[in-house]
């Protein structure tokens, strides 16, 4: 999967995502550098869908804009040998784990909230992304231990990238024997996707946007059709 420059995507797949209007202050430092901040989930809406992504910031000096954002490969980010951390992270905390869970990982004795949650996670990928420290003692002891636990011996890093999005819109379509079903909307954040139809009648076909060539792939926004025959059973 492609990640934007600057954003980090994060998710937790079949499960609501919680993206509070509160924020968590932190504070950290990189050398005599000293800032103190306010942490939050970002939001990219896919294009073409009514998907939102939930996302952590990997470029500390850089405000994030209204604007489209295009992606890049791993190998395109600032992070270098640090991507394989972040991974971790991201895999380890919020929102791809609930906060309980990261809580217990933690060594909590009660869950955290969602926005120190994501304060430690945040924190933690500015360990990696900027070289920037949490300042012991200066922010709350369950955003520390957040930290300490991301950032430590146990983040030995992931390589693999998580699995590319996929979504159509809308989910069903319906109609008459020999009608024309359609458009079908196809969101990823792969290149490509396979596609086919399953448990569809005999002679049905999967057209694409041109609404006449059959289609065994798709990219993200193409518009798919289905062609159902004349005479077909209901199902």
């Amino acid at each position: 999967m492609k990640f934007p420059r600057r954003c980090w995507i994060c998710w937790r797949q079949n499960s609501p995502l919680t993206n509070p209007r509160s924020r968590t202050k932190i504070k950290i430092k990189k050398g005599s550098t000293n800032k103190e901040l306010s942490t939050n989930l970002l939001r990219l809406k896919v294009n073409g869908s009514n998907e939102v992504l939930l996302t952590y910031c990997i470029d500390i000096n850089t405000r994030v804009k209204k604007v489209g954002y295009t992606e890049t490969g791993w190998s395109e980010t600032s992070l270098g040998g640090n991507a394989k951390h972040v991974n971790w992270i991201l895999h380890n905390s919020y929102p791809f784990i609930t906060a309980d869970e990261l809580g217990k990982k933690a060594g909590l004795d009660a869950p955290p909230s969602v926005p120190d949650a994501v304060a430690g996670a945040q924190a933690a990928i500015w360990h990696y992304s900027d070289g920037y420290e949490l300042r012991v003692g200066h922010n709350k002891a369950v955003v520390q231990a957040i930290y300490a636990y991301l950032t430590g011996e146990q983040n030995v890093g992931m390589d693999n990238e998580p699995a590319p999005t996929l979504s159509l819109s809308p989910e069903n379509a319906g109609g008459e024997p020999g009608d024309l079903l359609g458009p079908i909307e196809v969101s990823t954040s792969a290149d490509s996707v396979d596609v086919s139809l399953t448990g569809a009648p005999t002679g049905a076909k999967l057209l694409g946007p041109d609404k006449e060539t059959e289609v065994t792939t798709a990219k993200n926004g193409d518009k798919l059709y289905v062609k159902v025959p004349a005479g077909a059973p209901d199902g």
